[in-house]
C-alpha cells in the first residue's frame, strides 16, 4: 500500500442534513466508526457542523478509492502536478451533492459545497511520488 492515510472533511450547515451527509461518508468509507461529528455555530450564530474521518487501514483505503471510480482515479492521475505538495500528499475535493447521490464527481477547488479530501503517501528508498500514486490508483 503507497498511503500512510486518507483524511474527508466537510462542513454541513444548518440548512443541510446532517444525517444524510454522515450516511454518504458511511457509504464512501464502510466505516460508520471512523466519522468524527462536532457541533459548533457560525460567525453568524446558526449552528454547524464540522465533519471528518481519518482513515489508516490499508484496506479501509483501498474501499474508498474504489468508491471513487476509475473516472475520478485517472482525472487525479492526470492532474497530479498541480494536487501534490510537497510532503507527498494529494489534495482534491468532491462535489458533495454527487457524494450523496453516490456517484462522486471531482468538485473545483474552493467549491462551497463539497469534501475536501488528502491522501498522505508513503515513499520508500529512491521511490517517486508519482509511482506511488500510480500504484494507488491503478
Amino acid at each position: 500500500m503507497a498511503a500512510h492515510w486518507l483524511s474527508l472533511r466537510t462542513t454541513v450547515s444548518a440548512v443541510e442534513n446532517l444525517d444524510i451527509v454522515c450516511d454518504a461518508l458511511v457509504w464512501l468509507t464502510g466505516d460508520e466508526d471512523a466519522i468524527d461529528v462536532d457541533k459548533t455555530k457560525s460567525h453568524h450564530g446558526s449552528v454547524m457542523y464540522s465533519v471528518s474521518c481519518k482513515i489508516t487501514k490499508n484496506s479501509s483505503i483501498k474501499h474508498v478509492i474504489s468508491r471513487l471510480g476509475k473516472g475520478i482515479c485517472s482525472e487525479l492521475l492526470e492532474t497530479q502536478t498541480d494536487r501534490l505538495d510537497s510532503s507527498n500528499s494529494l489534495h482534491f475535493r468532491i462535489d458533495k451533492s454527487s457524494l450523496i447521490c453516490a456517484k462522486p464527481i471531482l468538485a473545483p477547488p474552493g467549491s462551497a459545497s463539497s469534501l475536501k479530501a488528502s491522501i498522505k503517501l508513503k515513499i520508500f528508498g529512491n521511490e517517486t511520488a508519482k509511482s506511488q500514486l500510480e500504484s494507488l490508483l491503478s
